[in-house]
């Protein structure tokens, strides 16, 4: 009896006796979704931190893509104050086809370059946003690895950008941002001065059929075709030496007038574009709560 009394008592203490052997601790990464409430705090942020981002490039972009404009100022001016300019200046603005010579002779490429802007502000949108996002969903998570939850709001939010209010939209065909709205505006200033040389013309012709007839008085039956030879022949004539008399006096007030009717567009362009980001920011700070919503229902049906 006493023997097993003994024996008892051993056991027991061994039970009860604390294992010398440390447990084994789980070295797994702690997974964290993130509340609703922070997710939303940073989406109403990220936008506005990244629009302070990205319109800095919008100028050097914009300075680009119209210096090859600036670059055929001068060219455009020779062709103004030349006779095939004249005439084509003044038909274009009787048949309101003035915009297209612009279009060619100072535009040319224009539209191509205003698309790429555009195209590389939507990107580096994208990229900043993606970016910013990430890191204020790791900083709020306080966990470098976030649940399934928070990483699939994380990505759709980020998928939204991509389709919320692009920037290219305002360089499409129709938009006010294109090629064939630029020259037309450009060319309503420019037909104000091609007016004032019509007035010039018309006196002229007047002159140059004078002298024609004139000229031409002893020549018989052959007189009109004769006048009308004379006429083209004094008028040209007369034409040159007009034409040379206002580029003396005018061209460097012409090229001044020019320039400042494409920086008008430029400036009307730029307004556009950054109006464009403006409101692609705002919608996406709209959208903040309705993403956070989503986070909430994704947690809670998983």
């Amino acid at each position: 009896t006493l023997a097993t009394v003994g024996l008892q008592i051993f056991g027991s203490r061994q039970v009860t006796r604390p294992s010398l052997t440390p447990a084994v601790q789980d070295s797994a990464p702690t997974v964290s979704e993130m509340t609703a409430d922070a997710f939303r705090e940073a989406l109403e942020g990220v936008p506005n931190l990244v629009f302070d981002q990205v319109m800095p490039n919008l100028d050097p972009l914009l300075d680009r893509a119209f210096q090859p404009v600036y670059e055929k100022v001068e060219d455009y001016t020779d062709f103004h104050y030349s006779i095939r300019g004249e005439y084509t200046e003044l038909g274009g603005a009787i048949f309101a086809r003035l915009e297209d010579d612009l279009e060619e002779r100072l535009f040319a490429g224009l539209t191509e370059r205003l698309s790429s802007i555009s195209s590389q502000m939507d990107e580096s949108f994208l990229r900043a946003y993606e970016h910013s996002l990430g890191e204020k969903v790791r900083m709020a998570s306080k966990s470098v690895d976030i649940g399934e939850a928070t990483r699939n709001a994380t990505q759709g939010a980020i998928q939204r950008v991509k389709v919320t209010m692009p920037v290219a939209a305002a360089t499409t065909v129709a938009g006010a941002v294109s090629i064939k709205v630029i020259s037309k505006v450009v060319a309503k200033k420019v037909a104000i001065k091609v007016a004032g040389k019509g007035l010039v013309k018309g006196g002229s012709l007047l002159t140059g059929a004078g002298t024609g007839a004139a000229l031409c008085a002893p020549a018989g039956p052959a007189a009109a075709i004769c006048g009308i030879a004379g006429a083209v022949v004094a008028g040209l004539t007369v034409d040159a030496i007009v034409i040379e008399a206002d580029e003396w006096k005018n061209r460097e007030e012409f090229e001044q007038h020019l320039r400042q009717a494409i920086d008008d567009e430029k400036d009307r362009v730029r307004s556009i574009l950054a109006q464009q980001l403006q409101v692609k920011k705002l919608e996406l700070v709209r959208l903040a709560p309705q993403q956070a919503q989503d986070l909430t229902l994704a947690q809670l049906g998983s």
